[in-house]
């Protein structure tokens, strides 16, 4: 027999969690590469490194993959722009 539905709502909150843990690191990195930016006169945005990395999460995740890519992106740059 399968998994209940809450059992498995509950799967998706840990991953969720997980998720939402990989973006605080991923976030934190993009702080301190902003700072490098700033300190070297860089621009915020590279789009060679955007296209690069959106077409990791194209490969993994398919047609889903470029509009979470695009989010990520998006805050960011955000990130990086308040700097």
């Amino acid at each position: 027999m399968g998994m209940s539905i809450g059992e498995l709502r509950h799967e998706i909150e840990d991953i969720d969690l997980e998720i939402a843990k990989l973006l605080a690191s991923r976030f934190f990195l993009c702080t301190c590469i902003g700072i490098e930016k700033k300190k070297n006169g860089m621009s915020v945005l590279d789009e060679k490194v955007k296209h690069s990395a959106g077409k990791i999460y194209s490969k993994v995740l398919g047609e889903y993959g470029e509009a979470i890519y695009e989010t990520i992106h998006e805050q960011s740059v955000k990130i990086q722009s308040k700097l």
